[in-house]
Formats: C-alpha cells, structure tokens, sequence
C-alpha cells in the first residue's frame, strides 16, 4: 500500500533537521566537556600532589626535629667528649624507631664520636675528609636546617637509605658544643612518605631530591635498585628545571608516551613532589564523561527513529488492518460482501467488450437455525468456519468465496467448458456443504440450497447479479432445500409478484384492504345451516384481487400471518355475533390459524379475553389449524391446544389426511373435528380409492368421537356421496359461495322462509 508523498517528504526533512541538531548539540557538548574535563584533572593532580607534598615535607620536618632533639640530648650528656656516657639513649632510640637506622654524633672535624648498633672498635672514616660525604657534611655544618643526602645503599644493613644530617647545638659547662646529628631514614617500606594517599594505577608519584634522584615512586614496579640507584628520566627533569615557579602543570613525552605533570618545589630541603599521569588517561576521563551523554542522545535518537518508523509502521498496518476489516469477514477469515462486490464490478469494468464469463452463486443453509437453537451460537460459529474453509478449497485463482452474512455465502466461479461443467461443480458444493461436520463427539449436518445468475446474461453489476442470484435462491429453498435454481426471467417476475404482495400487506391491514367472508356449513341430517367458515379476502388498490393462496404464505414468511390471524378472528367474532342476534339462533364459528400464533404463549389467554369482551361463547367458536402447523412444534401446539381446549373452544383438524403422520398425532390431541381435504372430495366421483378413503376419514372420525366436515363440495353428487358415508358436515360452493356479512344474514333469512 502507499503512502502519501507528502508524508514521505515531511518525515526525511525531520530525519535530516533532527540529525544536523543532535550533530551540532554534541559538537559542542564535547567542546565543553573536553574542557571541563580537563579542568578536573589538573585540580585532581594539584590536589593529590598537595597533599602528598604536604604529608612528606610533614615526615621530613618530623625527622629534623627528632634528630635536633636527639643531638641536643646526647650533647647535654658530653657524648661529644665521653661517647659512652650517650650509648644508652643512642641505642634506646635506634632500637625504638625502625624507620630509621645508622644514628650518628659527629664533631665538627668529621670525626665520629658516637654511632648506633656499630662497635666501638671498628675504625670509622672521617666524614668531613671522606670525599663522598665531605660536600653534604659542610653544606649541613652551614645550614639552620637539615640536610638530605643523596640516598644510598647501606651495605651493612642491606637497604636503601636517605642521608639526613642537621647541626645541632649546646653549651656544655660553659662552652658551646657543635656537632652534626646524621642518620639514615630508610626508603624501602617507608610508611611516612605518602602512605595516606591512595593513587589510581595510572598515576604516579615521584619525591625527587635535588640530585635527581627519587626518594619516592608511587606505585613502583622496579627493584630498589632500579629506583634509587638512578636518577628520574631526563626530559621531567629537564622540564622541572626549565619551570622556575614553585608549582605549576606542564605536558611532556616520555618513551613516546604523552604525560600530564603536576610539581611542587619545596625550597629548604631540595626536594620536588611530582604527579604525573598519561594524557590517554585524560580522554579516558573525557569519553566516560561524555559516553552516557552519547549513549543517552544515541538511545533517544533510536526511540525518535522507532517512534518514527512505528507512526510509518502504525500506519501502514492501520491500513492494512481497515483494509481488511473492510474487505474480510472476522468471522471465516473470507472475504465479505463489499470485497466481493467491489471485485465483481472490477471485473466488470475490465471486460469492455463483454468477452467474460462467469457464474454468481448465491449459497443459503439449510436449518442452520436448529443448530444455533440446539446448541448455541459458538457451536454455530465453529460450523460456519468449516464451511468457509471447504468452500474455499474449492475456488481456483481468480475465483472469489465470500461470507455474505448470517449463514449464506457467495462465490465467483468462472466459466469452463459447458454448463454441465458447472453444474457438476454446484453438486460437488453442495456435496461438500451437506457432509458431516465433527465437533468433538458432535457430528453435525447442514445442507445448502444455491441461486446462480450469469454474466452477462443477467446482468452488468455485482449488484444486479446478486439479486438474480438471490431471486434464485428463493425459488430453489421453495423447490424443497438442496437444491439449485438458474435465475430467470420467469423466476424474476415471481418474485416481483412476491415483494409486491409483501410490501403492500401492511398497507393493507393499516387501510382495512383486508376483509373477511363467511361460508356457511350445513349439517347433513337436518339441512340446517349451523355453523360459518371465516375466510380471508384481499382486494388490493394496486395489485387488485390477491389470494389467501397466494398471500398468506407470504405473510408467514414475511413473520405477519399473526397480525392477519388476529384481524380475522376478532373481525370474524363480531361478525357472527351480530348475524346471531338478528336470526335469533347462535351460529359456529371455525377460525383458521397459523403455526406461529399458535406458538405464542399469550395466545390462549387472548382467546379467553376475546371472548369476554364480545360475550361470544366458547363453544360457538372452533379454531381451525393444520397437521404442519402442530408438527412444527408438537410438544407446545399441543399445550397451547389444551389450554384452549380447556377454555371450551372445539379444536379442528384442517386439510385432514393430507400429512404422513395425522394418524400417528391424532389420538394426542384435544381435537373435537375433522375437515375432510377439498382434494378427496374433487376426486372422489371418479377415483374410487379417494372415495374409498374418503369413507374412511369418516368413519375414523365417529370413532374417535370427532365431527367431520367435508370442504369443497360443488355439485350435488359429492353432497349425495357424503351423505351417504354419514358425513356430518359439509360445506362448499354446492351450499354456498364466502358470503359477506350482509349476505349471509340475508342467506340465512332466505333459508328460514323456506
């Protein structure tokens, strides 16, 4: 299916305008970021190596104090002249701190006079003329505060250690005494320099002394060795010599490797703190800063995309979805009427030169409503998918199978060949149709009845064709059920006649078209006139004269023969009262009724109140029904006909002998007369068996304690026959025609003169 050009256009300038956006959003949100970025990592690095600057030069300090204090001490002992008399304390201190080791008083000539954890006797150098530690040992001499050595490897306790030496001062019996405190703090392990500050792996802090030699390198992989036994790379400390302030953040490129550094320069005791940390690190940071931005923009972008796609998506499958709603029905998944319509005339409209053929074929099941009745619509339903799915097995491309509605159907079948050909496919339809449907343990049967029209011999319009094929349909159900009927010109006028009556009986009832004629019945031992037939006439101001033949099945079939039934007996009742009253004698009444007023459970009860609205009695009055009609529901019509049976009112078997089970239903019922079928009578003057049976009805009758009439007498050979046989009642054109009610009155008049 297609969509609109214009929504097409509208949706990719939305796609373009939305992406040069989010492109240019993220441009600069990157810009920004970078720089924010940044920014944060050189207050991290400033901050770690603040810090850690901060906690060295706090140990540093800790140490020079420590040892001025020491030094004072064992001066105020005269350990400079009387070196044992500052064993103890010396010996103490060492043994107490293990940070430090190699504690030493040393006088001003550079001689040693007391040192910690070395014999006495050992010969020590002399440290001022000692070529390796004369430089520190006066530049310590000279200084106010301590002084840090080049770190070494002390042989003798097998470690690294920082020389640190501080002057140290004090008046001993008058005279001032100066000496240099040394000791060495050890490196390795070293839990004062930097313990408290945790670095990522990435970063790295370096202590550098002056010499350029590191105190200090956090984290470390290298030996102790590799560590201090050599200086920091040349170009970080080319860069630290070429940045004169006391603390700043420069870039270098060490081992091709980009690096971000942070120094600070401590100015008494030499020593640099350095953190540095490669510059990928750097755009690490950036990336996790701005990839939940990306992924969140990304996210939005896809769910914009989807919603996009979807409103195209919803859209099409709105389409397809009212295109098949429109053009399928829910129910068998078949195409529906407006489909197959549409595809007809399609068809149609293609064949210009009226060179197609084929065939409508209208399909209506037959008793599908005792399914429904019997055993509910969902079983119903279950019934029609099956149906659907073998009617569409049988269908070649290019032909059509649709649900026209309730249970019909219709087809599309192209022509092939003969009409013997489609004759044999309508068989195999019904065939098909009439085989058993199993439902679980439930074995159901339907059968169809088929109308079929022709293009384009009926018609040029899915329309046209249809109701041909319809008018078909009517006439095959009239045939008896599945069956098939091509429609016809014949055909068609019936059905007009049929839709003209149908139409017009309300107008009649309404505009009192409808009357009603009563035809005497005489009874046959005294000649009396005891009893009328009401009879219905319709003399239409369109259609002219129509007969009960003619109209009352339609009316039954058009569901208005009650309102006919109704009209008749209360018309019918007032008719005879009044007749009565003027002859001076009560008159019968018999009054046909259908099946369906009949069935209606109210049906007794306005009998009841009929009656006692005229003052007519009950036992004037016969209702008058047929062995169809009580069949149609035996069970109820016989309830019903006891109840009005039970009201007084005679029940009459009308058209007797004409039904296959009149015996079989006779004795059940309240019935209180037989009418003789008028077809017996006709025959009987030169069939003796319908005599022969004519003469048995009678006596059947007597023997079940029934009245017979017989209808239909005409001449006075019938009248003398059924004499004979002891028929009681007869009534027919011999006695008299229907006779309105003016007539009649005057009829009987006449009757009582003679």
């Amino acid at each position: 299916m297609k969509i609109d050009r214009r929504y097409q256009l509208t949706v990719k300038q939305l796609y373009i305008s939305m992406s040069v956006s989010i492109v240019l959003a993220l441009i600069l949100y990157s810009l920004l970021s970078f720089k924010a970025t940044v920014e944060a990592e050189k207050k991290q690095l400033t901050f770690l190596n603040e810090t850690s600057q901060a906690l060295t030069e706090h140990s540093i300090v800790s140490a020079d104090i420590s040892l001025k204090l020491l030094g004072e001490a064992l001066l105020a002992k005269g350990a400079l002249k009387h070196p044992e008399q500052g064993r103890l304390l010396l010996d103490s201190v060492s043994d107490t701190d293990n940070t430090m080791l190699g504690y030493a008083l040393i006088k001003e000539n550079g001689e040693i006079a007391l040192i910690s954890n070395v014999k006495t006797d050992i010969k020590l150098p002399n440290i001022r003329t000692n070529l390796t530690t004369a430089k520190d040992f006066l530049k310590a001499l000279a200084s106010n505060h301590m002084e840090l050595g080049r770190p070494y490897y002390f042989t003798g306790f097998k470690t690294w250690v920082l020389p640190l030496r501080v002057k140290v001062e004090s008046v001993v019996d008058g005279v001032l005494e100066t000496a240099i405190m040394s000791a060495g703090m050890k490196l390795k392990n070293n839990k004062i320099v930097g313990p408290q500050i945790k670095f990522q792996p990435w970063q790295t802090l370096m202590v550098i002394h002056e010499s350029g030699y590191p105190l200090l390198i956090l984290p470390s992989k290298k030996t102790d060795k590799e560590m201090y036994g050599s200086k920091v790379p040349s170009e970080l400390l080319l860069n630290l010599k070429s940045h004169k302030a006391e603390s700043g953040i420069f870039y270098f490129k060490y081992q091709g490797i980009w690096q971000i550094a942070h120094y600070i320069k401590e100015k008494h005791y030499g020593l640099t703190s350095v953190v540095l940390e490669p510059l990928s690190r750097l755009m690490i940071n950036f990336i996790e800063r701005i990839y939940l931005v990306f992924i969140l923009v990304f996210v939005v972008t896809l769910m914009v995309i989807y919603l996009l796609r979807q409103m195209r998506t919803s859209r099409l499958r709105y389409e397809k979805s009212l295109y098949k709603h429109v053009n399928h029905d829910s129910l068998t998944n078949l195409y529906n009427r407006f489909y197959f319509k549409n595809n007809v005339n399609e068809i149609i409209l293609a064949d210009t030169l009226r060179e197609k053929r084929f065939f409508i074929l209208f399909l209506d099941l037959d008793y599908f409503k005792k399914i429904n009745d019997n055993f509910g619509h969902e079983v119903g339903d279950q019934v029609l998918q099956e149906l659907g799915k073998r009617l569409l097995k049988l269908v070649k491309n290019g032909e059509v199978v649709a649900r026209q509605g309730g249970d019909e159907f219709i087809m599309l079948k192209e022509f092939y060949g003969t009409e013997k050909n489609l004759i044999n496919f309508i068989k195999t339809v019904i065939k098909e149709v009439c085989r058993p449907i199993i439902l679980g343990n439930k074995s159901l049967s339907v059968c169809t009845s088929i109308g079929v029209s022709r293009y384009p011999r009926n018609g040029h319009t899915a329309a046209s064709l249809l109701g041909c094929s319809d008018i078909a349909l009517y006439r095959a159900k009239e045939n008896g059920r599945s069956q098939f009927v091509f429609y016809s010109d014949d055909i068609k006028a019936k059905m007009t006649r049929h839709l003209e009556i149908e139409n017009a009986l309300e107008w009649a009832l309404q505009h009192n078209e409808i009357s009603v004629v009563l035809q005497p019945q005489q009874w046959v031992k005294t000649g009396e006139i005891v009893g009328v037939e009401a009879l219905v006439r319709w003399n239409s101001a369109t259609l002219g004269f129509v007969g009960p033949d003619e109209f009352i099945p339609i009316a039954e079939a058009a569901g208005k023969v009650s309102n006919i039934d109704h009209f008749v007996m209360k018309r019918a009742v007032s008719m005879v009262s009044r007749v009565s009253k003027k002859i001076g004698r009560e008159l019968h009444l018999s009054v046909n009724i259908s099946a369906k007023i009949l069935l209606e459970k109210e049906f007794p009860q306005q009998i009841k109140a009929l009656l006692e609205l005229t003052g007519f009695e009950a036992g004037q009055l016969n209702v008058e029904l047929t062995e169809t009609a009580v069949l149609t529901g035996f069970d109820v019509a016989k309830n019903q006909l006891d109840k009005i049976r039970n009201l007084g009112v005679g029940i009459s078997m009308d058209d007797f002998g004409t039904g296959y089970s009149s015996l079989t239903y006779l004795h059940s019922l309240p019935a209180t007369e037989l009418k003789i079928d008028r077809s017996f009578i006709s025959d009987m003057l030169i069939d003796a068996t319908d005599a022969s049976l004519t003469r048995s009805i009678i006596d059947m009758g007597h023997g079940l304690n029934l009245e017979v009439v017989a209808e239909g007498v005409e001449v006075q050979e019938q009248y003398d026959l059924v004499k004979e046989y002891n028929c009681d009642l007869v009534q027919g054109y011999f006695i008299a025609r229907p006779l309105s009610e003016v007539d009649l009155l005057a009829f009987l008049q006449s009757r009582e003169i003679i």
